[in-house]
């Protein structure tokens, strides 16, 4: 699911969709329905993708479902010195 190949499309690839699925909710936040459908117009992907991909993000905790809305999880950096 994650280990890109030579064979595959790296376009479509959970990793690069991951970081698609990132770089829209640091704009805004969206419910699941519709994070699909703006995804599916710029990747074409898989409703399947797409779930492996939320579960992906949800378990290295970089996102949150909050009553049908996907947020992004922002971190702070602990490592560095005040």
């Amino acid at each position: 699911m994650i280990t890109p190949t030579k064979h595959g499309d790296i376009t479509k690839n959970a990793l690069v969709v991951a970081a698609e699925v990132i770089k829209l909710l640091k704009k805004d936040d969206y419910n699941i329905d519709e994070l699909h459908k703006v995804l599916a117009k710029k990747k074409e992907i898989s409703l399947y993708l797409y779930n492996d991909v939320l579960l992906f993000l949800y378990l290295v905790d970089a996102i949150e479902l909050v009553q049908d809305k996907v947020i992004l999880i922002e971190k702070k950096d602990e490592n560095v010195l005040n």
